[in-house]
């Protein structure tokens, strides 16, 4: 045996002695070297962060997405306006009417009022709307109603210009 030999055999009986398994392992040498389970621990944290932060955006899309299809409060509010030339006799009158997302009863009420005439066929649907600008006698505006909503109002206006002409006489 040579002298190359036997430092060999020194050699390996050295590391055959103080072996352990894994000792060589990359996985266990950066556990060492981070400190215990803290790089696992951190792993966990980042990706607890991310889903809170998914979560978070998707709960805002969700509440953008419901506060956009519901009217806001001001949109409730019924705005009408009528303007009425006096000059003209009642059957002939004219007037400028306006309407913002005011319910079908509401709409027929003003109309009565301003026009002095009765309206009939109303329909029981409480839920319909009408937003409208208009300027014109009560047929114009009723035909005009009836031709976008697909209603059949009818101005009954004979107990009221009975009325108005024994009222002249």
């Amino acid at each position: 045996m040579t002298e190359d030999d036997k430092k060999f055999e020194q050699e390996l009986d050295f590391v055959a002695s103080h072996y352990k398994h894994g000792a060589f392992s990359k996985t266990e040498a950066w556990r060492k070297l981070a400190g215990s389970d803290s790089l696992w621990q951190w792993k966990r944290k980042a990706v607890a962060a991310a889903v809170a932060c998914f979560v978070i955006a998707a709960s805002a899309f969700v509440y953008n997405i419901i506060k956009t299809s519901r009217p806001e409060k001001d949109a409730d509010k019924i705005e009408t306006t009528a303007t009425v030339n006096p000059a003209v006799s009642d059957s002939a009158k004219s007037a400028r009417l306006e309407f913002t997302d005011a319910p079908i009863q509401e709409v027929i009420n003003v109309i009565e009022a301003t026009y002095g005439v009765s309206v009939g066929n109303v329909p029981d649907t409480g839920d319909m709307r009408l937003t409208l600008s208009f300027e014109g006698s009560a047929e114009d505006i009723i035909d005009a109603i009836n031709a976008t909503c697909d209603t059949n109002l009818k101005i009954d206006n004979d107990d009221k210009n009975k009325a108005t002409e024994n009222n002249r006489e």
